[in-house]
């Protein structure tokens, strides 16, 4: 038998969680967290400090969510560009002449290391003190000192391995 409906039916009491204003009723998708848009992507990028980072793109993201607060990295760079005080990364700007002499540099390296790598092999060389990494610095000068190039050797050799990095991704993305 079903029993008899009552005036004041019983209800649940809902639980009020403290943390539950924090959480979005509506959660953003991945691709409106990563879109180059939000701040998310470009206060990441201003955290790495990030080249690619333009003021144009600070500026989309700030049109795009009218309805957020700006974070704090944002609001500094902001702010320095309104007062004019923005200053880019120090250092020689890059310059058409100077990104051929670095090309050189590198293929010139390339060839030279080849070429006592090869005569190592035959025994035309000796042996060279602290292992292959005096070949590669000797080689390293070489390159700097031929192309005029105003950089240390350390700093030569590990703009190598970044390219060589960045190569090897390209080619990973690929397959």
């Amino acid at each position: 038998m079903k029993k008899p409906a009552t005036a004041v039916q019983k209800t649940k009491k809902s639980v009020h969680h403290p943390l539950s204003d924090l959480i979005p009723k509506s959660a953003p998708s991945i691709g409106e967290i990563f879109s180059p848009t939000t701040f998310f992507a470009v206060e990441s990028g201003l955290s790495r400090n990030d080249p690619d980072i333009s003021l144009s793109m600070i500026a989309d993201a700030i049109e795009e969510n009218p309805e957020k607060p700006l974070p704090s990295l944002m609001r500094e760079r902001v702010c320095l560009v309104l007062r004019g005080n923005y200053r880019r990364k120090p250092g020689p700007k890059p310059t058409f002449s100077r990104e051929i002499r670095y090309l050189l540099a590198r293929v010139h390296y390339y060839g030279r290391l080849k070429e006592l790598r090869a005569a190592k092999v035959r025994g035309l060389m000796g042996k060279t003190p602290r292992s292959g990494n005096a070949l590669h610095r000797r080689v390293a000068g070489e390159a700097i000192e031929a192309h005029g190039l105003n950089i240390t050797i350390e700093r030569f050799l590990n703009s190598l391995s970044e390219q060589n990095a960045k190569r090897g991704a390209r080619v990973k993305r690929r397959k």
